[in-house]
């Protein structure tokens, strides 16, 4: 099959933020010979397949796809991958007045959805037939070019894999306090009109980043977050940097904590000094890629969604 990733419904900004939701499911589905179209400005049309990511903020653009879908039918055919869960109102309120409305016009006119979540809130909107949830596992092409085995050449003690919201700016504080070097994957900084803005490191600069750090800290932004970013942690897992994730979760995505060392929010920054100075990270970190990729496959994992209905006899 051919699918090309439609990404001109996003800001440019959060392209970098977009990579690991992303490249795992363009991974299982080339491991699996599909040919995938990475990022893709044009609609395309039948036999092609429209693969959005989840933000419809924007309605004239809603308007477009549900206009497209009612007069060609079959020969626009197309799938939305979605991040969030619809039951929980905060992530909602955080976002754009009107994401969440477009998302709810599209549901039921998409040919097919994948969650990334537990897919129990989007049953309302999408028929069983349509649904499947992707699940995250190990595939060669996500593993990055950078890496060392050469303690001397991680420099950074500690990456906090992110942005510095307010909730880990106090773990990172503490990291520091203790003597240890401490960074962030993304800065913040101020654009035009002193508005807020994150920019995100390339991916080549980020790879870079994550080999010469000893641990990366997975914590979620904020209390209010309920599942762990399974997207983050298999990014990190691949990299073979060993993982200090913030122990919070207790739904079915709790397993990929087996990959890491859980700390609860509170304990981070003893869990942090304790493996920098006991200087056993890398072997840690080499030892949770072996186990991750003996146990999941994310070629599996596209093979087993792309079982739903409509992509019988594609």
């Amino acid at each position: 099959m051919d699918f090309h990733l439609y990404l001109a419904n996003h800001h440019p900004y959060s392209f970098a933020l977009l990579e690991d939701v992303v490249r795992p499911v363009i991974a299982g589905l080339e491991d699996d010979g599909h040919r995938v179209v990475s990022f893709s400005t044009d609609i395309v049309f039948a036999p092609r397949i429209n693969l959005f990511v989840e933000y419809f903020y924007d309605q004239g653009f809603v308007d477009t796809i549900l206009a497209l879908k009612k007069q060609l039918g079959d020969g626009f055919l197309f799938g939305v991958i979605c991040t969030e869960d619809l039951a929980d109102p905060l992530v909602w309120k955080l976002s754009h007045a009107d994401r969440l409305t477009g998302l709810k016009r599209i549901l039921p006119h998409a040919d097919f959805v994948w969650t990334l979540l537990a897919p129990g809130s989007y049953r309302e909107f999408v028929a069983p037939e349509r649904l499947a949830r992707i699940d995250y596992g190990y595939s060669a092409r996500l593993v990055p070019p950078v890496y060392t085995e050469d303690p001397a050449q991680r420099d950074i003690d500690v990456l906090i894999y992110g942005s510095s919201y307010k909730y880990r700016m106090s773990v990172s504080d503490e990291i520091r306090r203790r003597g240890l070097s401490c960074e962030y994957t993304i800065s913040a900084a101020l654009g035009p009109g002193d508005k807020p803005k994150m920019q995100g490191l390339p991916r080549y600069l980020a790879d870079e980043v994550v080999a010469r750090s000893k641990l990366v800290i997975d914590m979620r932004r904020g209390p209010e977050v309920r599942g762990l970013s399974v997207a983050r942690v298999v990014s990190i897992v691949h990299s073979g940097t060993a993982i200090v994730a913030e122990e919070f979760d207790v739904s079915e995505t709790a397993r990929f904590y087996r990959y890491t060392t859980p700390a609860p929010y509170e304990g981070i920054a003893d869990t942090c000094e304790r493996l920098v100075r006991g200087g056993d990270y890398v072997r840690l970190g080499a030892a949770m890629r072996e186990r991750f990729a003996a146990e999941t496959s994310m070629r599996d994992n596209m093979v087993a969604v792309l079982k739903l209905p409509f992509f019988a006899g594609r």
